[in-house]
């Protein structure tokens, strides 16, 4: 039986954290009610000024989903079947509100409509939020709109209204949680101190704690990490999904077959931090902004937003190869340019159409990704 006395490592935590998710113990205690977070791109700061904790919702394709069988045909989505028993089976009792955004909309709907029959009538209540992709200063008026009724709703669910006071404060929270996000997304690639299957989820932990327990335990990993040998000759390779991941697979899949994958093209990943939010006297004005202007993932116009990161990033001299993960193939449309660019870089890259959150995907990645990466790294033994 371990010592309840020896601490755990941060990094421990971290890596815990993520794979329980929501059945991690921090956020079990403290009192505070949680809002799940059904896709990317949601503002965190209203919930956190609503005195709720945020913590992401994320769909397993393969799980046994006794509530879509009752209600949902056979060849329903894996996805949406996952995520409707999520929110009306296994987090029922944990969540105060789901609060669903792009691509789920026709989940919302759905859930909506098999509650209004009475069928559905212990799901958790749902909130959609959306920001439009097309980045016009029309849209970005209605983005703040949207970010407003959310406030709303959420101050309805604490029982007052969000001050501006309580913004601030959870902007100074996540402000600083990105700071060290930074410094984390840079030193990983710098160092080779950690496998990226351990950096993405050390990462992705923020998804499912509070800021400040985030930020203090990556601080934690950064000043006990140093560069591990068995790393450094590994042929480093950018992951570019067609949707952003909610798992680790296919990081560990390259990973086992030889490859150090030191950054994601992933608003999860290392896009997760892509600046702070302004601290102004209208901070709900400001967190609205800094979502709208800082979109990423496969629905973001104009393309340029996205390829250039993209290109700034797969360019730079320590990247060997690119992987172009398509779990989803309904996205990935922007692949050809940037598949382009790369060849012109005289870049390597590999297009792998496989869904790592299956065992059949994990064997089919293994299968496309192990002759790439070891050809990358002959040429770097060269």
């Amino acid at each position: 039986m371990p010592d309840q006395n020896v601490p755990v490592p941060p990094l421990q935590t971290l890596l815990s954290a993520y794979e329980k998710q929501l059945g991690n113990e921090e956020l079990a205690t403290g009192g505070r009610l949680l809002v799940g977070l059904v896709g990317a791109g949601i503002p965190e700061e209203p919930i956190l000024a609503a005195g709720a904790t945020p913590v992401q919702v994320f769909p397993q394709p393969g799980e046994e989903t006794p509530v879509a069988d009752q209600h949902l045909n056979a060849d329903e989505s894996p996805v949406l079947r996952s995520l409707l028993d999520k929110l009306a089976g296994t987090y029922r009792d944990r969540l105060s509100l789901a609060v669903i955004g792009a691509p789920f909309a026709n989940l919302s709907v759905m859930i909506e409509e098999l509650r209004r029959d009475a069928r559905l009538p212990g799901a958790v209540p749902c909130a959609y939020f959306e920001m439009m992709a097309v980045q016009t200063e029309e849209n970005r008026l209605y983005s703040r709109d949207r970010t407003a009724d959310l406030t709303r709703r959420l101050g309805l669910l604490a029982g007052e209204p969000v001050s501006r006071e309580a913004l601030a404060s959870a902007i100074e929270a996540t402000n600083r949680r990105r700071r060290v996000m930074s410094k984390f997304i840079a030193a990983r690639r710098e160092s080779a101190s950690l496998t990226g299957t351990e950096a993405y989820q050390a990462l992705g932990a923020h998804l499912f704690l509070r800021p400040e327990t985030h930020a203090d335990l990556l601080n934690d990993v950064l000043d006990q990490s140093e560069p591990r040998a068995d790393l450094q000759a590994r042929p480093r390779i950018l992951i570019v999904p067609s949707s952003p991941l909610t798992h680790a697979h296919a990081h560990r899949v390259l990973e086992e077959a030889g490859a150090l994958v030191v950054a994601e093209d992933d608003p999860f990943g290392a896009r997760a931090a892509p600046g702070l939010i302004p601290v102004t006297d209208d901070p709900l004005t400001a967190i609205s902004d800094f979502y709208f202007e800082n979109r990423t993932g496969e629905r973001v116009y104009p393309a340029n937003s996205r390829l250039g990161w993209f290109q700034e990033e797969a360019g730079k001299p320590d990247i060997d190869g690119v992987v172009f993960y398509v779990q989803e193939p309904k996205f990935g449309w922007d692949i050809p340019a940037m598949r382009e660019f790369l060849d012109a870089a005289g870049k390597p890259s590999l297009l792998a159409l496989a869904d790592a959150r299956t065992a059949s995907g994990r064997e089919k990645l293994k299968a496309l990704s192990e002759p790439f990466i070891a050809g990358l790294s002959a040429g770097r033994a060269r």
